[in-house]
């Protein structure tokens, strides 16, 4: 009787809110990502919608089914996807970067196109009346859309670690000589970074302030001022109001970086408890003499993907630590069976439980692209890694890694039997990783507050407070980049500087003529 009483006190107290998430289909992991805020305010009582803007059309799922309606946006006309043209599909063992920021900007544009050309479904949008907005902020499409439909807060998400984009829209202080870029990261941490690497990232850097930023927002402004008029505001105004961020990551796994109130890390939120072994996995570890290895890349990529040579200099490698049982994942086991024949150790399977497997104790290393939910697994797990990260934030969670002493990084484009050998023998017989991986495993299990609380409590508080962003906001969101960086003040205190020199030149030489014309006289 208590109990239903609490449950009915429970409905009164809690005041349940409609909320809108706009996702992109970039990869797995983010819809999985959106798919777990989106249970989590369910089951705190609130009703969700969602639209998913289909960028990769091979992405089925929807990371949740707790969801009141969907709807999926795909391009106009029955269009190809220009997301798909992306370097990291098929060939992340080819260097295609400059691809990636023109093919980028074509989607998004294809896209936020394709959603506000739906008249019937903004106007459906328009009549729910959502009490907040949240979105994946690596567009600014979604900012117009909730501008348009009356939706206050704006709330975002990233499922990556922090971009350097947020700095940009919140104007963070970000040097590129010790502010890593998650998304153009050279592999290495900001203490271990080269004199061309820093000339390298402040020329990016500098590249996407002043020119693919402004461009990207530019794009995305034109769709809506062509339909709404050209007082339309500036998407990228209205992207720098929203209330928050919560970011899929750890501090303790990320870099130390200026934060703002409007930041929140919540990468525990998908955190898991470890279930007992399949029966078919358990055979394997009891069988195995001195541990298991795991071997994935995860599930945007495809093994059939990886060049031949590759898969053989893994192969050879793994030939030389036969008492350890190598899982590998691997999806097209059929055509590749006879590959895997003289190589009794290594284990191929077209699926995992890769957190239970990680959570074993007998696991004694991760070899993986070290994507984000990885890199939080094999984290919370505490077992060492080596990293071979194929393309975009990737590369920042090896350096990331490495930084943290979990494990070492190999270059994608370095895999051969003697790197990645020396990579094995260096993480199986050193005991810091894995003393280092279980320190930072206590490190996340201890924190004083959970990610779950922290999401759900700052939610329902902007919903009851939504001008509370507004008092975030750091004064240098609506200074000109000159003001910001006090381009005017250091002008001045130069041109004081030089022109005091000049006196003081000036006074020396005067004196300096004066005596020489009195000695002359005497």
């Amino acid at each position: 009787m208590n109990s239903c009483y609490f449950l009915f006190a429970l409905l009164f107290l809690t005041k349940a809110n409609k909320f809108l998430f706009y996702e992109t289909a970039f990869a797995r992991s983010h819809l999985q990502f959106a798919g777990k805020l989106i249970d989590v305010l369910v089951e705190n009582g609130h009703t969700v919608d969602v639209l998913v803007l289909q960028y990769n059309p091979d992405i089925s799922t929807n990371g949740t089914q707790k969801f009141r309606k969907l709807h999926r946006i795909n391009p106009k006309n029955g269009k190809e996807s220009y997301w798909m043209k992306m370097p990291h599909f098929g060939s992340p063992f080819e260097k295609r970067d400059m691809e990636l920021v023109k093919y980028f900007q074509k989607s998004i544009v294809q896209f936020c196109d394709a959603l506000m050309s739906d008249d019937s479904l903004i106007e459906s949008l328009k009549s729910e009346n959502y009490d907040a907005g949240f979105t994946m902020v690596y567009e600014n499409c979604p900012f117009g859309l909730f501008h348009v439909l009356n939706i206050k807060p704006v709330i975002g998400f990233v499922a990556t670690a922090l971009p350097n984009m947020i700095s940009d829209v919140f104007k963070l202080p970000s040097a590129p000589s010790y502010v890593l870029n998650v998304l153009r990261n050279p592999g290495r941490s900001a203490l271990e970074l080269t004199f061309f690497d820093r000339l390298s990232l402040f020329t990016a850097e500098m590249k996407d302030h002043f020119i693919n930023i402004p461009k990207a927002n530019a794009i995305q402004t034109e769709v809506f001022t062509a339909k709404y008029g050209k007082d339309f505001p500036d998407l990228a105004q209205l992207k720098a109001e929203m209330s928050i961020v919560f970011v899929n990551s750890e501090k303790v796994l990320d870099a130390a970086r200026p934060l703002t109130h409007k930041i929140e890390f919540i990468g525990g939120i998908q955190s898991q408890t470890a279930k007992p072994l399949p029966k078919e996995f358990q055979e394997i570890y009891d069988h195995s003499q001195d541990g298991v290895i795991l071997f994935s890349f995860g599930s945007l990529f495809k093994t059939s993907d990886i060049p031949e040579h590759v898969k053989h200099s893994f192969l050879k490698s793994f030939a030389k630590f036969p008492r350890y049982t190598i899982i590998w994942k691997y999806d097209n086991m059929e055509e590749d069976a006879e590959m895997f024949r003289n190589y009794s150790n290594v284990v191929p399977t077209k699926w995992m439980p890769q957190y239970d497997l990680l959570s074993n104790k007998r696991t004694k290393v991760f070899i993986t692209h070290l994507g984000q939910n990885s890199y939080l697994e094999v984290a919370n797990a505490g077992t060492p890694v080596i990293a071979v990260p194929l393309f975009v934030d990737q590369l920042f969670n090896g350096a990331m890694a490495m930084e943290k002493g979990l494990g070492v990084s190999i270059s994608r484009f370095n895999l051969t039997e003697k790197s990645i050998t020396e990579a094995l023998n260096e993480v199986l017989s050193n005991p810091k990783y894995r003393l280092n991986a279980k320190q930072i495993s206590k490190m996340l299990r201890t924190q004083p507050f959970t990610a779950r609380d922290i999401f759900v409590k700052n939610v329902e508080y902007l919903v009851e407070n939504s001008e509370v962003g507004s008092h975030y906001q750091l004064p240098s969101v609506h200074m000109p980049f000159w003001k910001e960086h006090s381009l005017d003040v250091i002008g001045f205190v130069a041109a004081c500087t030089l022109l005091l020199v000049y006196t003081l030149i000036y006074i020396v030489s005067r004196i300096s003529q004066l005596y020489s014309k009195k000695s002359k006289c005497d």
